[in-house]
């Protein structure tokens, strides 16, 4: 089996059972923790007024997330109404409670649905001499009611504090100009905006190697409630593992396959571009939370057959990684998203959905190319570039992230044309 290479980000994962919904309310926490749920509230602290050199942004109170030298993950979450298909802005403020120090420690945002499908996060770090910093991120919402989860991260930083204040979620035109969602999208007609749902079967492969053109095999059967999973999905028959749900995903296996057909099946979600453009992928992936252990799972992106990415996703790698990849398109390029196992088939669930959007760059004739990379604290990464998307070689030094996209310039006459990047994470 191959095992892979690397990544980025952060999420944590949470669902909504059967909570009534009402419009989101008390960002401020003007009256406390009311309307909010709350996770360890040992360590989940309302405060009054100035505290540690930090005054509250909004109002006279804000919610502190406190090391107290204990590691559970303090959170704090709050369901509200949304209508599907319409884009929400969530607005939100990090601040430094200076007497601990928040340098190593961040607040996760993050949004999922009813299903507890993850719509948006964002994961920020605590700034520095007793201020705030402000971010915001978008998601499209897919049922009535979502939910909003903010945690303090990473819970090894004991001692360390930071602040939450003036939080607002707000229907909002800003968006990006988005070209497929797979998990809005998600359908149980093939082919339906573009996506298909299906498998590579390496077991019957006699030619090594995945061609899209012959190897895809289209999941014959669609399911409102599939033995084995949640959700419903795309699956052959009760034989195999193999499934597709609307962000889950499950492979099958030659070995130790659990009673089931032994058989080394990729779980294969499809889009085909209706457009020629530089676009933006961006795409999560975790093992799924109630899917732990085993011996994890191998995540690939190809464009047309040819691999821009694979990442091995361990057996306990419940907190999601996000990558974003830039490249150009046209018409009719299939694009590829593949789940295979990495061994046997225990506990191989994974969440793994991505958008793609029309590019905010342009390709540019200028002697420096700008590579921008999102990153967490304290994770170090390295810069690779590639004149195909094959053969990859390192570019730069390796560099360690803060929490914030950073920026490098490179030389386009030291690299040629065209010229790919990734950022890959270099392992401790």
């Amino acid at each position: 089996m191959k095992k892979a290479a690397v990544l980025i980000a952060c999420v944590l994962c949470f669902g909504i059972h059967d909570l009534v919904a009402e419009p989101f309310q008390n960002g401020g926490f003007e009256s406390e923790l009311s309307s909010w749920s709350v996770s360890h509230d040992e360590v989940v602290v309302v405060m009054s007024g100035s505290s540690f050199g930090l005054s509250p942004l909004e109002g006279s109170t804000m919610v502190a997330f406190s090391g107290a030298d204990v590691e559970p993950i303090g959170s704090i979450s709050q369901v509200f109404d949304t209508v599907p298909g319409r884009v929400y802005a969530v607005r939100f403020s990090v601040g430094d409670l200076g007497e601990n120090d928040s340098d190593g420690v961040s607040i996760l945002a993050s949004v999922k649905s009813e299903n507890g499908h993850l719509l948006g996060d964002l994961q920020v770090s605590g700034p520095s001499n007793d201020s705030w910093t402000s971010k915001e991120f978008v998601f499209t919402a897919i049922s009535k009611a979502s939910e909003v989860l903010f945690a303090r991260r990473p819970i090894d930083r004991v001692g360390r504090d930071i602040a939450l204040d003036s939080v607002s979620i707000m229907e909002t035109d800003t968006q990006p100009n988005r070209l497929a969602d797979s998990l809005v999208e998600f359908s149980d007609m093939q082919g339906d905006n573009n996506w298909e749902y299906g498998i590579y079967n390496l077991s019957e492969d006699l030619i090594h190697g995945y061609d899209p053109t012959v190897d895809f095999q289209q999941l014959p059967t669609f399911s409102n409630q599939v033995p084995g999973f949640p959700n419903p999905g795309w699956t052959i028959n009760d034989q195999f593992w193999t499934y597709l749900g609307a962000q889950e995903m499950h492979p099958n296996s030659e070995g130790g396959n659990g009673g089931k057909t032994s058989q080394e099946h990729w779980a294969i979600r499809r889009w085909t571009s209706n457009t020629t453009s530089l676009v933006r992928l961006t795409g999560r992936v975790a093992k799924h939370p109630h899917s732990l252990g085993g011996d994890g799972v191998n995540v690939m992106v190809f464009v047309n057959g040819r691999r821009l990415m694979e990442q091995f996703i361990g057996p306990n790698d419940g907190v999601s990684v996000s990558f974003s990849l830039n490249f150009g398109i046209q018409e009719g390029d299939v694009l590829d998203f593949a789940l295979g196992d990495a061994g046997g088939i225990i506990a191989d669930s994974a969440l793994f959905s991505v958008t793609i959007d029309q590019a905010d760059f342009v390709l540019s004739t200028s002697p420096a190319i700008e590579v921008s990379v999102p990153t967490v604290p304290g994770t170090t990464y390295q810069i690779m570039v590639s004149p195909d998307f094959d053969s990859w070689r390192k570019a730069g030094e390796p560099f360690v992230g803060n929490g914030d996209t950073l920026h490098f310039l490179f030389s386009s006459r030291e690299f040629g044309s065209p010229a790919y990047f990734r950022a890959e994470e270099v392992p401790e």
